[in-house]
């Protein structure tokens, strides 16, 4: 208890000030109003020490007057236990909006561009993040409407490394990074935003590792209603979730927990899933996320973790007392947060991969009510509280064979269970929008 006491008591302190140093109520009234945007999971190469990204996005709610885009100044570790890395490089970020979205690489001096002022993070800075003020003046963005944003990113020591975000954009064709070099090898002194007029296509990656986002965007709205953090492994990341063009739907959602959230619940989100990440790790790891959460002015939460925790032979009475330090720190740092757990997806391999359910075997502890897996679903199917939960999503219902007996086998319900997973532990994108189509929600009559 009283690991978790100063965690919490050092986590809600960090939080009083914004990271570049103003007031935090100088933010009041601001809520997230985007989805489908993810952290800096890695200190990538990049083929030089300049990054230019620009992708799209569809309005959840009507923008107006002043957006605000946070950006991490931390990254993932990939080691263990994952970890909240600060840059270890200064950098120089600059960042707009186009409120109608071209879709083209070609011809953008057609495309109109407002550009925020640059902020710049200084190795060492204890900031977990920075903001840039975008001005739409009199424009609007209204609900639906597709609109774009632009990020430059420059390393300030001169190194090919940058901060890359997994997953930002919503078709390889609508996101785009240039190797552009000018006399002065600056996107952001020769204030390329504003003046490109063409950009190549990147280029497909197998880990879609592309350029650098906002975690959030940020906007006073007459929206009154939810707003997601998103905290989790690699499942609501939406690592393996290949949907048409592998950049997602329509929203840029990727990953069950997107889905739910913004497609079927019609609530903004910001993602701070990162894969491999366990509740024991995030019981340490946490300043970060919670500094972003609650920035964002978030009301719900949704923790999807565990999973890593079992493979890793975790114990039962210890995954309970890392879940509720986790949630925990997420009630101190948010006050009147709900937080919502799930029940952890089959995890099980196959000899002719995945296309009968009678293939399949659990891996470790996955298999029947007595496993740990069984147990920890179980007692969040009848008493989430127990872990410290408001509520709980059950995942397992329609992708899971015989889900109420834990038998941890991927179900055939949508042809076989190919079609919800690629290797037995991550749903692919239809296994994704399945899991976000049927699942429900176990809570107490308290909780609304």
């Amino acid at each position: 208890m009283l690991k978790t006491a100063i965690l919490t008591i050092g986590a809600t302190a960090a939080l009083s000030t914004l990271a570049d140093g103003q007031p935090a109520g100088k933010l009041e009234g601001y809520r997230c109003v985007s989805n489908g945007f993810r952290q800096p999971l890695k200190w990538g190469q990049a083929s030089n020490p300049r990054m230019f990204s620009r992708f799209r996005r569809k309005a959840l709610v009507d923008l107006t007057g002043k957006l605000q885009l946070v950006f991490p100044t931390y990254y993932m570790s990939g080691d263990k236990p994952i970890r909240e890395i600060p840059f270890p490089n200064s950098v120089e970020i600059e960042a707009g909006i186009e409120p109608s979205y071209k879709m083209s690489n070609t011809q953008l001096e057609s495309s109109p561009r407002l550009v925020g002022d640059r902020v710049v993070y200084r190795k060492g800075d204890p900031d977990t993040y920075k903001i840039i003020t975008v001005d739409l003046g009199d424009r609007v963005i209204k609900q639906g409407q597709w609109f774009g944003v632009w990020v430059a990113l420059e390393n300030l020591d001169g190194e090919n490394f940058v901060p890359q975000s997994r997953l930002i954009g919503s078709s390889i064709q609508q996101n785009f990074e240039t190797s552009y070099t000018s006399a002065n090898t600056s996107f952001i002194q020769d204030d390329f935003i504003r003046k490109a007029q063409s950009l190549p296509l990147v280029k497909e990656s197998t880990d879609w590792v592309t350029g650098y986002c906002p975690a959030a965007i940020l906007a006073r709205t007459d929206y009154h209603g939810d707003v997601w953090g998103i905290v989790g492994s690699s499942i609501p990341e939406g690592v393996y979730d290949k949907v048409d063009d592998r950049y997602g739907d329509a929203n840029g959602n990727l990953g069950y927990a997107d889905k739910l959230i913004s497609t079927r619940l019609g609530a903004p989100s910001v993602n701070l899933a990162k894969g491999s990440d366990r509740l024991m790790y995030c019981a340490d790891q946490m300043k970060g996320r919670l500094d972003i959460l609650r920035l964002c002015n978030i009301n719900k939460v949704h923790v999807a973790l565990g999973g890593n925790d079992i493979s890793g032979r975790r114990k039962l009475r210890l995954m309970l007392q890392d879940s509720l330090n986790v949630v925990g720190q997420i009630k101190a740092a948010v006050p009147g947060v709900a937080v919502f757990g799930t029940t952890i997806l089959p995890h099980a391999k196959s000899t002719d991969h995945f296309q009968t359910v009678q293939s399949q075997t659990p891996t470790y502890e996955n298999a029947g009510k007595d496993s740990t897996r069984g147990r920890w679903n179980q007692m969040l199917r009848t008493n989430p509280a127990e872990a410290g939960y408001d509520g709980v999503y059950e995942l397992c219902s329609f992708v899971e064979h015989d889900w109420k007996n834990s038998a941890s086998l991927w179900s055939a319900n949508d042809a076989t269970p190919k079609a919800f997973t690629p290797d037995g532990t991550h749903p692919s994108g239809r296994g994704s929008a399945a899991i976000a189509e049927h699942a429900f929600l176990i809570k107490p009559s308290a909780v609304e």
